[in-house]
């Protein structure tokens, strides 16, 4: 996202914990483990700031990541009314009609 600087993330593509890369990510070596890769034996190793990452290891987000997007569900702007606006009312599903 061309806008992620704006709340101080500086990596949007790469792992925070990883092997190196473009993305730094390799499926074989998964965070914290090591594994002959490509001929190299390479360990996966974390970012010296993971606050500044989107991604912690190619499959989960940072946990700066995570408290952001639970902010922005929570309060807003992806949830309107906000979930913890006294004025939000839980609707009740409607049951799908049957086929």
């Amino acid at each position: 996202n061309s806008h992620a600087w704006l709340t101080g993330f500086e990596y949007t593509t790469r792992a925070c914990c990883g092997v190196g890369g473009k993305h730094n990510y390799d499926y074989g070596v998964q965070c914290g483990t090591s594994s002959h890769v490509h001929g190299q034996y390479l360990t996966a190793l974390s970012c010296v700031n993971p606050g500044t990452y989107i991604n912690w290891d190619g499959v989960h987000l940072t946990d700066r990541a995570n408290r952001l997007l639970a902010r922005h569900i929570l309060t807003g702007p992806i949830s309107t009314p906000s979930s913890l606006s006294p004025n939000y009312v839980l609707q009740a599903s409607t049951p799908c009609d049957p086929m």
